[in-house]
């Protein structure tokens, strides 16, 4: 879902498109999306991975803290970036100022956040690269990049 969100906002006709976002809420977004906040750190390492770092116009405050502090030589700009909120809370006024097409934000936001962004007309992706099962116990596991230089951290979360 979150590959198909992504890959709907890096095409290039001429309508826009509708997807689904993780929270189930169908969400219209630009069929190009020139301006992107990234409230979400997985979502900020895709949109590096896919080369849209021109795109992104505001990240999360925490994105160094998540991605590790070797991530930043892979995206030296994103130290340069407006960051107008974060994983829990966003500036709404900061967010207006950068002007996005879209803002993707985790799906597990407080509701309250989410729902301040979209007040103000802008349009509000959740995604993220982890589902929780709420029927089982879990077990977060964190997995380093084995290499000279490690440059991301993964999580994921299993059911036991």
């Amino acid at each position: 879902m979150l590959h198909a969100a992504l890959l709907a906002t890096c095409g290039s006709a001429y309508a826009d498109h509708i997807i689904t976002d993780q929270l189930g809420r169908e969400v219209q977004v630009p069929d190009t999306v020139r301006r992107a906040v990234i409230l979400q750190h997985q979502t900020v390492n895709i949109a590096v991975q896919l080369d849209a770092r021109d795109e992104v116009v505001g990240v999360l405050d925490e994105w160094k803290t998540l991605l590790g502090p070797n991530y930043a030589p892979l995206a030296p700009k994103l130290a340069d970036l407006p960051m107008p909120g974060g994983l829990t809370k966003v500036n709404v006024e900061e967010l207006l100022t950068l002007d996005p097409d879209v803002v993707f934000i985790t799906n597990s936001a407080p509701p309250e956040v989410i729902n301040e962004i979209m007040s103000v007309g802008l349009r509000v992706v959740a995604v993220s690269l982890i589902k929780v099962s709420t029927t089982r116990p879990q077990r977060t596991t964190h997995l380093f990049q084995m290499s000279p230089l490690p440059l991301m951290k993964v999580s994921w979360t299993e059911s036991v």
